[in-house]
């Protein structure tokens, strides 16, 4: 119980002493708190006593809670459907401690009959153009979507000016007993989910809603597991209501921003996910999922030289070219936008007949055409057929479609319907792989907010679209966006010829079971995002089918221009090689013979894949042989001449770089700049980093660097001896190499020469990572995406390139 409930009860039962009187209205005075629970608890007992349940209530105070027992005496409210928020108007806001809340001399129904609940609930005025379409939401939630011109004057004419609406609620348990209203029916008691009041008027005369048009209303729903219905509140001579005439609620869909919705196939988002991609990106998870396309004909202008070298690289059958004057009508898709209102393709009757064997009852497929085309012709000239099913229709004509439709179309709107056969139902309207992204696309747009598709129900729908693989039912439920979502669910139900039974499912089937209902359009706006859906969606279809083309086209370009940077590498690194060889040969040959003092005779080095000399001299050739082995081998040079005794030495000894953080790059590369060569010595790899032997005979240099990415890290070591040196890379620039003193500007040019390779070599690595990625992605995501299709195999662009 409240704090202040039995304190409170006392007072205004009359069970206070004066003095005990005049302490509580002091403290009424100061104390907010007591102040604000007494004017509740005073309104409230003011509805009881006005409900005629006082002894009730009464009681429950002694036993509880004043705020919770507050439940036991009405319930909370039932509603389904829209939630649309629009800007209005909200004028004359009436305080709830006002007595007397009615502002005119006479109510909805032009009497001058009120309730107590008119009386006793403040309303909520709001002012709208009678000519817009408008939505307003009351302070409980209560929220009108009304059309324009839903509202007529006494001679019935459209009022297209500012009108007044006025709402009374009651939602809660509070406001009903305070507003003293019942919850009977004719004498039985009713479990309520709140109550309203909906009024509008022009100039102070009340307004009628034009039948055609209707107003929907969506009420906060407390009970969702309840059945509840709207009654229509009567006035009785006690002052109370009487609700009567009660109407089930229409199970309307809620609205929803669609890109919040998620219209990617099933296990989509979960694939991005386990490669490490942000699935909260739209943009990034979009631009994967529009990325895929299958069976889409290239137009004349996307033919080129490339067109030979994409299939290879696809490993895909190369697309055929199909002129435009010889692509077929999608008949489906002809069907479902013209049609499927009003005919089933089944045996069901809907405004006109089901059209299973109809050609077993037109004289012949050539009439058809015609009467499809312009029906009131064929009638008008007195065709016995066409006036036959005039008659037996009672007298209904179809559309007119003569300059909408082409004799083509209209032949491949009867080839559809005679290819529904059950047994060809799964692979009529069916692509080789499934529904194309670029129809998602093409929906998946703020256009169609506000419309079926903008639903959690056709989210749910879409998941079973994905499964069938069938365009033509995505495109039922875009062509009849104005249609209840259980009609839809209905055509498409016959269209895959579900049949019920434990082995098959039959998921359209339960859906319709389900009647969810629609959400209201204009049709004239239906048929401009139907439009807008089939050209959006084949702009993407080729803007994706150009940028893959385009994509393939760079890479190849990308792919021969490495091939001939690696043959122009590898043809500079041998000469370079060479040439540093037979200089370091040259001058151990010349300290040898100057050790055994000796005369050198002339020799030329041969290149090859072994190195050997020519003699033109006799003498002393085996020293030449030792030298040339020696400088091969980066080995001691250690002769004895057998007939002087002279000895020749050269020492090579080795030298270690250790990289401490060699882990954390890419690649790593270590060079020798020897002050008596013209080029640059490479050393060799090693665990966690290189070895060279060093020529005693020769200065040296070194420069390390590293590539994590694309970028660069390095460092210097000025001076270069046998033994062992540890380092550390550091993030660098080009200009280590410019800046450093080498004291051999030619190898240093050579160094930096070859460091701009290996970057380029890099970004190749990075780019053939990419491509790799992407292969792979698009293996393993394109059974999610199209799961009736193959995925493909992997490109063989590299193996082109590398044989």
């Amino acid at each position: 119980m409240n704090k202040y409930t039995e304190f409170i009860e006392n007072y205004l039962q009359g069970r206070m002493n004066p003095t005990e009187r005049v302490l509580f209205e002091a403290r009424l005075a100061q104390e907010p708190e007591l102040k604000a629970e007494f004017m509740l608890q005073q309104r409230v007992m003011k509805g009881i006593e006005r409900a005629g349940i006082r002894s009730e209530v009464s009681s429950g105070l002694k036993k509880g809670s004043f705020k919770s027992k507050l439940k036991t005496w009405t319930t909370a409210v039932l509603i389904t459907g829209l939630t649309v928020a629009t800007v209005l108007v909200l004028i004359n806001k009436v305080l709830n401690d006002r007595d007397n809340n009615i502002g005119y001399e006479r109510n909805e129904a032009n009497t001058q009959e009120w309730s107590d609940a008119d009386k006793y609930i403040a309303p909520e005025l709001f002012k709208i153009k009678g000519n817009r379409d408008t939505v307003i939401e009351t302070k409980g939630g209560i929220i009108f979507t009304i059309p324009a011109r839903a509202f007529l004057d006494a001679k019935g004419d459209e009022v297209p000016d500012e009108i007044e609406i006025e709402v009374k609620e009651a939602l809660t348990a509070s406001d009903i007993i305070q507003a003293g209203l019942s919850n009977t029916s004719n004498g039985k008691l009713l479990e309520t989910g709140g109550m309203f009041f909906l009024n509008a008027r022009k100039d102070g005369k009340n307004l009628l809603i034009a039948q055609n048009k209707g107003i929907y209303t969506s009420i906060p729903n407390f009970h969702p597991d309840k059945d509840m219905q709207l009654f229509e509140g009567q006035r009785t001579k006690n002052g109370q209501i009487n609700w009567v005439n009660p109407k089930s609620f229409e199970k309307k869909l809620q609205n929803v921003d669609i890109l919040k919705l998620n219209f990617y196939p099933q296990g989509f988002l979960d694939s991005l996910k386990a490669f490490g991609f942000n699935t909260k990106n739209k943009r990034l998870t979009d631009s994967i999922y529009y990325s895929f396309v299958c069976g889409v004909p290239k137009s004349d202008s996307a033919v080129n030289e490339f067109d030979e070298a994409d299939s290879l690289i696809d490993n895909r059958p190369a697309l055929s070219v199909s002129p435009i004057n010889q692509i077929k009508p999608d008949g489906a898709a002809l069907f479902s936008r013209n049609c499927s209102a009003c005919h089933s393709i089944g045996t069901q009757k809907l405004t006109g007949p089901g059209l299973a064997g109809m050609m077993e009852r037109v004289p012949s497929k050539e009439w058809l055409i015609h009467y499809i085309l312009n029906n009131e012709k064929l009638i008008k000239s007195g065709d016995p057929y066409a006036n036959k099913l005039y008659n037996e229709n009672r007298k209904a004509t179809m559309t007119v479609f003569e300059g909408q439709l082409s004799e083509n179309d209209v032949e491949s709107i009867i080839d559809f319907i005679l290819s529904r056969s059950p047994e060809k139902v799964t692979n009529s309207g069916r692509s080789e792989c499934g529904i194309d992204p670029s129809r998602i696309h093409a929906i998946w747009d703020k256009k169609f907010n506000n419309t079926l598709l903008a639903t959690k129900e056709f989210e749910e729908r879409l998941q079973a679209i994905f499964k069938t693989c069938n365009h033509s039912i995505l495109d039922l439920y875009v062509a009849n966006i104005n249609k209840k979502m259980y009609q839809v669910d209905s055509m498409a139900s016959e269209m895959l010829h579900e049949v019920e039974g434990p082995e098959m499912p039959t998921p359209f089937r339960h859906f319709y079971l389900r009647k969810d209902g629609g959400v209201s359009i204009n049709e004239g706006h239906m048929q401009k995002l139907y439009a807008y859906m089939e050209e959006k969606q084949k702009e993407y279809q080729q803007a994706v089918v150009q940028s893959k083309r385009l994509l393939f086209e760079k890479e190849h370009i990308m792919d021969q221009k490495a091939l001939e940077n690696r043959f122009e590498q590898n043809q500079q690194e041998a000469q370079r090689s060479l040439q540093t060889f037979s200089e370091e040969l040259e001058i151990n040959l010349n300290e040898a013979y100057r050790q055994l003092g000796k005369p050198r005779p002339r020799i030329a080095p041969i290149p090859g894949n072994y190195l050997g000399t020519t003699l033109v001299n006799t003498g002393w050739y085996n020293v030449d042989k030792y030298v040339i082995e020696s400088t091969m081998k980066r080995k001691t040079l250690d002769y004895t001449d057998p007939e002087t005794k002279r000895k020749a030495v050269i020492h090579y000894e080795p030298f270690v770089i250790k990289v401490t953080n060699v882990k954390d790059f890419d690649r790593t590369y270590a060079y020798l700049i020897p002050n008596q060569l013209s080029s640059f010595q490479r050393l060799s790899e090693v665990n966690n980093g290189f070895k060279e032997n060093l020529n005693e005979l020769l200065n040296y240099k070194s420069i390390v660097i590293g590539f994590k990415g694309e970028t660069l890290y390095g460092t210097e070591i000025n001076s270069v001896k046998p033994g062992q040196i540890t380092v550390v890379l550091k993030k660098a620039s080009s200009a280590i190499l410019s800046k450093f003193d080498s004291g051999n500007s030619n190898a240093l040019n050579n160094v930096l020469n070859d460091v701009n390779y290996q970057a380029f070599e890099q970004k190749e690595t990075t780019r053939k990572a990419t491509i790799a990625k992407r292969e792979e992605i698009e293996s393993r995501l394109w059974p999610v995406v199209f799961p009736c299709g193959q995925p493909p195999s992997p490109p063989a662009q590299q193996a082109l390139i590398e044989m």
